[in-house]
């Protein structure tokens, strides 16, 4: 019998469904399931880039060698720009990256279990992005997307009967506006869905929401890839940010009442240091995001002020965590990293100007903590660098600078280079804050030693 055309048809579309298997398995992990037999007209679009030829040749594999290197493909799936690809071409990747996506979600969850690493090339938001990617691109194919969603409608029925033109025209009138608002949507689905299941397992800190608000966070980067324009990649931007702080907001929430609830019951340096102590998972949880800083350095203010007035000074330490004793840095530990990583955007960015006082504050009350006066002076001096204009700051510092001049001058022996330190350590505090009676009772202590001459070094 001789071969038709219709034959070497259909054989190459096995061979495509044959190899777009490998290629979901090598992807996707061992989890993969049957991929949909449609699945492989992604290669078929795939055919259709410069270096497919090249990048097909490897994947299928020399005569007589069928599994070849379906990863060849990846560097045409997983370009820097998808710009310039075919709509259903990016419909296609949309298609395959999401369940990609999803298994090695599933991979990650297991390996987490059993304490096994894995590799970059098993991280599901990298799959998330490229999916997004896609989804994004097909945004500005809009004739496309409303041909796609006008087909999946079906055909418009026809009317029945005796009914008028008129009834007809407003039927056609009503699927038109079906089409235009189903395609506007459709390319933002995938984000919304991410949205809506970082919500959902949001009070939970769920490890499926973690990567969520990790994917959401991978939009602008999306955007890029796709070659989206300057409105698309701002409402892109935008959706992701709120259903981001929607999320973020739904974490934080338990805690925001139970800090009211220690509050009512006057347990703020008791219970309330317990329950900010939960904000650091919320903020491992959300990638380290801002917002949760931002609300830790507001509810915990209020508290450390507590503290300070009720005179438990070994509350900060279990608040703020202990000073490792490294020269000028604060601690990295407990909710401290959280305080560190806002400084760190404040110092970077002066458009946060509005959080260097708070930032300020917050190495003050750290000053309680740390263990020798060096270590107070190093960490005020950062209150002060953070913040100059910050009174509590610039007052604490100074106080500390005359406690250093003191000791220099009360020790048994002085010498001259020591009184010379104590007179720039008092009119640096001086400076600093010029109205506090200590600066000037430090100056009049430092005079009197000098004139004494008693136990004079030269």
């Amino acid at each position: 019998m001789p071969f038709r055309p219709e034959d070497a048809a259909l054989v190459a579309r096995l061979e495509d469904e044959a190899l777009y298997a490998r290629l979901l398995r090598d992807q996707a992990g061992p989890g993969a399931g049957a991929p949909p037999s449609r699945a492989s007209g992604l290669l078929h679009e795939l055919r259709a880039l410069p270096g497919a030829e090249a990048a097909f040749a490897l994947a299928s594999g020399p005569a007589g060698d069928p599994p070849g290197r379906p990863d060849a493909l990846a560097a045409l799936m997983t370009a820097e720009s998808f710009v310039g690809y075919p709509p259903a071409l990016l419909h296609h990747l949309a298609l395959h990256f999401a369940p990609v996506a999803a298994c090695r979600e599933r991979e990650l969850h297991a390996a987490a279990t059993s304490g096994v690493a894995l590799g970059e090339g098993a991280n599901p938001i990298t799959a998330w992005e490229l999916a997004l990617s896609a989804c994004l691109g097909l945004a500005e194919e809009r004739a496309y997307v409303r041909g796609f969603v006008a087909r999946a409608l079906g055909p418009p029925s026809n009317a029945r009967g005796q009914e008028q033109a008129a009834g007809q025209a407003a039927g056609q009138a009503t699927r038109a506006a079906d089409v235009a608002r189903l395609a506007e949507a459709l390319p933002f689905a995938l984000l919304d869905r991410l949205g809506a299941r970082a919500l959902r397992g949001a009070r939970g800190l769920e490890s499926g929401a973690r990567v969520a608000l990790s994917a959401l966070a991978r939009v602008e980067a999306a955007a890029r890839r796709a070659g989206a324009g300057e409105a698309l990649r701002a409402l892109a931007i935008e959706r992701a940010a709120a259903a981001h702080a929607r999320a973020i907001d739904e974490a934080l929430a338990p805690i925001g009442q139970a800090l009211d609830d220690a509050t009512l019951a006057n347990e703020v340096t008791t219970r309330g240091i317990e329950v900010l102590q939960g904000v650091v998972a919320v903020w491992e949880f959300s990638g380290q995001d801002e917002a949760v800083e931002r609300f830790f350095v507001e509810r915990a203010e209020p508290v450390c002020w507590e503290i300070q007035r009720r005179k438990e000074w070994d509350r900060f330490a279990l608040l703020l965590g202990q000073d490792p004793a490294a020269p000028g840095l604060p601690s990295r530990g407990a909710t401290f990293r959280l305080v560190e990583s806002l400084i760190a955007r404040v110092t970077a960015d002066r458009g946060r100007v509005a959080y260097a006082a708070a930032c300020a504050q917050f190495l003050v009350f750290y000053t309680n903590v740390v263990q020798t006066l060096e270590r107070q002076i190093a960490v005020a001096e950062r209150a002060v660098a953070v913040c100059p204009t910050h009174r509590n700051g610039r007052a604490v510092l100074a106080s500390f600078l005359c406690q250093k001049a003191r000791r220099n001058v009360e020790a048994t022996l002085v010498s001259s280079a020591g009184l010379a330190e104590a007179d720039a350590l008092v009119e640096r505090a001086r400076a600093l804050f010029p109205p506090a009676r200590e600066v000037e009772e430090t100056a009049a202590l430092v005079r009197a030693r000098r004139a004494s001459g008693l136990g004079r070094l030269p």
